[in-house]
Formats: C-alpha cells, sequence, structure tokens
C-alpha cells in the first residue's frame, strides 16, 4: 500500500490539526498544530500491511489527544476510544471505536 492515501486517510478521520514530518530512518513523526507529539515506524517491508497500517493508526491516535491535551483541549471520545484496521474488497477501513459503537472510520482504497 502507498503511504499518500494512507496519511490523507489519518488526516480525514483525525482532521488538518494533523500532519507529518520528513521520514528519517524509516520513523515518520506526527505531528498535532506542528509539534511531534508521536512517532511511527514504517517497518522493514517485511511485516503483514495491517501491522504497518495499525503502527501509523496507532501513532496517529497517540498524537492527538496528546497535542490537545498540552494545549489544555478535552479530547472527547478520541482519547479513549479503541482502534481498528479492517481489511476490505477495495483497501482497508480505519476505525475508532467506544465500546462496539463506531464514532468515526475512512476508507483506504488500494
Amino acid at each position: 500500500m502507498r503511504l499518500e492515501p494512507l496519511l490523507a486517510a489519518l488526516r480525514e478521520l483525525f482532521g488538518p490539526r494533523l500532519s507529518f514530518g520528513e521520514v528519517v530512518n524509516d520513523q515518520l513523526p506526527m505531528l498535532w498544530d506542528g509539534v511531534e507529539e508521536s512517532t511511527a515506524w514504517l517497518g522493514d517491508g517485511t511485516s503483514p500491511q495491517e501491522e504497518g497500517v495499525w503502527r501509523l493508526l496507532s501513532a496517529a491516535h497517540d498524537a492527538a489527544p496528546e497535542g490537545m491535551g498540552r494545549r489544555g483541549e478535552h479530547p472527547g471520545a478520541w482519547a479513549t476510544a479503541s482502534l481498528e484496521v479492517v481489511v476490505e474488497a477495495r483497501g482497508l477501513r480505519l476505525v475508532l471505536l467506544q465500546g462496539e459503537r463506531e464514532i468515526a472510520s475512512v476508507a483506504v482504497p488500494e
């Protein structure tokens, strides 16, 4: 899977305050309001695709509440949401869940 559609999906899921730094040594910085809050290891190409996608989703999920918390904002449902990567016929779906209830999701085309 190409990185660009995945990053676009993460921006759609978490909003425009999430951005990304330059990849250095297979590490992608996750920025919230321009400040690095988390880093995702992109992998070495030997991991299953879903594992790498999950690492990116998890790092973005860490960056959002960290960034909001540092600015005195309450991250709401994001703070306690669980994450899921769903394999679909035409790509992946990134999902944030509150218990069994989906609070947000976005498709990542192949």
